[in-house]
């Protein structure tokens, strides 16, 4: 968004719940956390590490593996 709240752009990645955004050094990408939506959010699961740049576009999924049970 703009500095002063307009023009939000969301940047999530479709059917995830994501956690724990982190920006870049250099201020263009942000790196999360996601599980899927049908699971409930917990912090001892494997949730796949994401990258997306600053402005929405580039999701990038970096991680990949089973799905807790």
């Amino acid at each position: 968004m703009d500095s002063d709240g307009t023009d939000l752009t969301k940047i999530t990645v479709e059917g995830l719940v994501v956690s724990q955004p982190s920006w870049s050094p250099d201020g263009s990408k942000i790196v999360c956390i996601g599980w899927p939506e049908i699971k409930k959010y917990d912090p001892r699961n494997n949730g796949t590490l994401w990258v997306i740049n600053a402005d929405g576009t580039n999701k990038r999924q970096l991680t990949y593996g089973p799905w807790p049970k």
